[in-house]
């Protein structure tokens, strides 16, 4: 705990008497590490980012932008805290090291929130995508123009058409018995029921062209929190880029209440209070959430058995495959379409 005394000592002057808990992964799957700090009255959070990524040069834009939402009174962001000679990341041994505020309250870990916490979630998404639109470093965002997060997908989507999904299946069917091989088994014949007709339909969005501003692109409903029904926190930035809000929207909701469509129809419209979307940004939505079940299924199986990739949270991994295979399920008995169509 020294050396982590010592790091802190480059944000905070009195170190020495900080009681530090060290989280591990804190619940995440991404390789970042987290200690929780208490210092002079004040409660902040240490986090070490994966060797490979972010770049520095990328952690100051993720740094911009959390600084840029706070400006426009977005006050659920970890905005980090900057050092001395005014830089807000430190590089020590291989890693680059932050500091921010710890965000008060807890993630909703039922099986779908209730109705005003799923209100809640929502215009604090749209108000954050209202408040990012202005944030631009570097050259200015062109928009409408086709998403380039749907064209990597539907080239995804094409190399599991042509092998490499038959790849994994025959992986995981030399693989060890257990929980794992039973579920990427489940998997990987879901996917194959959904693939043609979830590759022709992102196929068919490839000259679409949508606005385009910086978006998170991982939101969860873990990195939601509430204090009561009140979002008090927005945490983990570390895929934000630019996109369509569409994809925000398709990964928040389809974690939050699946494949009710009752409650996708809640959420949509109360976003669309505070952020109206265009028809094609209301339509890209379910294309987001079909083509982001097929290929996050099949990232799960391609790190677990291509790339024989380890996680710490084992159970956190199980849980999270089975709620794609529940959702890949739905999407099979409807015909490769996405809830947000219902």
């Amino acid at each position: 705990m020294d050396a982590i005394r010592k790091l802190l000592s480059r944000w905070i002057h009195d170190a020495e008497g900080a009681r530090i808990e060290s989280l591990g992964s804190h619940g995440g799957l991404s390789g970042a590490m987290f200690w929780r700090v208490a210092t002079s009255g004040q409660l902040v959070g240490l986090r070490r980012w994966p060797k490979e990524h972010p770049t520095a040069d990328r952690l100051i834009e993720i740094h911009g932008l959390l600084k840029h939402l706070s400006q426009a009174d977005i006050d659920s962001v970890p905005v980090p805290r900057a050092m001395d000679n005014g830089a807000t990341y430190l590089r020590q041994s291989g890693y680059l090291w932050e500091l921010s505020p710890w965000m008060p309250g807890e993630a909703d870990d039922s099986e779908q929130p209730n109705s005003a916490r799923l209100a809640a979630a929502m215009t604090a998404l749209a108000q954050l995508h209202l408040a990012a639109s202005s944030y631009s470093p570097g050259k200015p965002i062109d928009a409408p123009t086709p998403s380039v997060g749907l064209g990597r997908r539907q080239q995804a989507l094409d190399q599991l058409q042509q092998g490499e999904l038959q790849q994994v299946r025959s992986v995981v069917s030399a693989s060890s018995p257990g929980a794992l091989r039973e579920i990427a088994a489940e998997l990987v014949e879901v996917i194959a029921r959904v693939l043609d007709q979830v590759a022709a339909d992102a196929r068919s969005w490839s000259n679409v062209a949508l606005p385009q501003q910086w978006c998170l692109r991982d939101v969860w409903k873990d990195h939601i929190l509430f204090q009561q029904d009140r979002v008090s926190g927005i945490v983990d930035f570390g895929a934000v880029g630019v996109e369509s809000v569409a994809g925000d929207l398709a990964r928040l909701l389809g974690s939050l209440v699946s494949d009710e469509p009752t409650l996708w129809k809640a959420g949509m419209e109360v976003y669309e209070k505070s952020r109206p979307l265009t028809a094609d940004e209301r339509s890209a939505v379910g294309l987001f959430d079909s083509t982001g079940l097929v290929l996050s299924a099949a990232n799960w199986l391609r790190w677990l058995f291509l790339g024989q990739r380890k996680f710490a949270d084992t159970p956190g991994v199980l849980a999270r495959m089975h709620h794609l295979g529940r959702r890949l399920e739905y999407l099979a008995q409807s015909g490769g379409a996405s809830v947000a169509f219902r």
